[in-house]
């Protein structure tokens, strides 16, 4: 039985504001009040926001007759879902001003992680993330023809949604989109370890828990046999 709104943590009621902002990116006010009341189906707080999130969105889109929106519906709702900010949608980022006292320390880290323009730099981390997503998503297309490709889009969608630079986005979405990526940019670990988070929800949805399951393992231990791998481990990913 679904808690009562005022059961739910601080979170939980965080997460369903962003589903319904993510509802309303292709559904009027009441069509996604409607569809919310079926969220807890697909979600409950014990798990993962983002588990089950593709099949809500394709079965929100097939009851409102909307299926060829699918693809927006749930960018709309990982963006939302990302957002620290929930309870307004996601407009535009205003012109940047000078950091304040505050955010010196965050610029000053994003300063020191940012090579000079065009510089290659290789970072453990990277290397062993490229190669495990690389082995990961070839491991989906052997299961079924043609899902390498949804992952992909996918994938994009949400490094598109993600709170990194510019930079880091275009970086990762050469990889993603290639399979290599000449390196220019650093990640941190948690960053990469959110991506697959992802990817792993996703392919859940897509092929099924234990299959997917099975794809991870299979990827990692192909990873961890390359020196990538023997360097920096790819379960630090998991």
């Amino acid at each position: 039985m679904s808690k009562k709104l005022e059961e739910l943590s601080a979170e939980a009621q965080r997460q369903r504001q962003a589903i319904y902002i993510g509802l309303t990116s292709v559904l009027s006010a009441d069509q996604a009040n409607a569809a919310l009341e079926s969220w807890s189906i697909y979600f409950n707080e014990t798990g993962s926001v983002f588990n089950g999130l593709n099949t809500f969105a394709r079965d929100v889109c097939e009851s409102f007759d909307i299926s060829g929106q699918q693809r927006d519906l749930v960018k709309a709702l990982n963006r939302a879902l990302l957002s620290k900010d929930s309870n307004a949608p996601r407009t535009a980022p205003a012109p940047r001003k000078p950091a304040a006292m505050e955010d010196i320390g965050q610029v000053e880290a994003i300063q020191n992680d940012i090579p000079a323009v065009g510089s290659a730099i290789t970072t453990p981390e990277f290397q062993t993330f490229q190669y495990l997503v690389t082995d990961l998503l070839q491991l989906v297309e052997n299961n079924r023809s043609g899902l390498k490709r949804q992952a992909v889009d996918f994938l994009n969608e949400v490094v598109e949604s993600m709170p990194w630079s510019e930079a880091q986005q275009q970086q990762m979405t050469a990889l993603l989109t290639t399979g290599n990526a000449t390196q220019t940019r650093a990640y941190r670990g948690d960053q990469l370890k959110s991506l697959l988070k992802h990817f792993r929800s996703w392919m859940a949805d897509e092929v099924g828990a234990n299959v997917a399951g099975n794809l991870l393992k299979q990827a990692l231990h192909d990873t961890e046999k390359t020196s990538f791998g023997i360097r920096y481990s790819p379960t630090n990913f998991v």
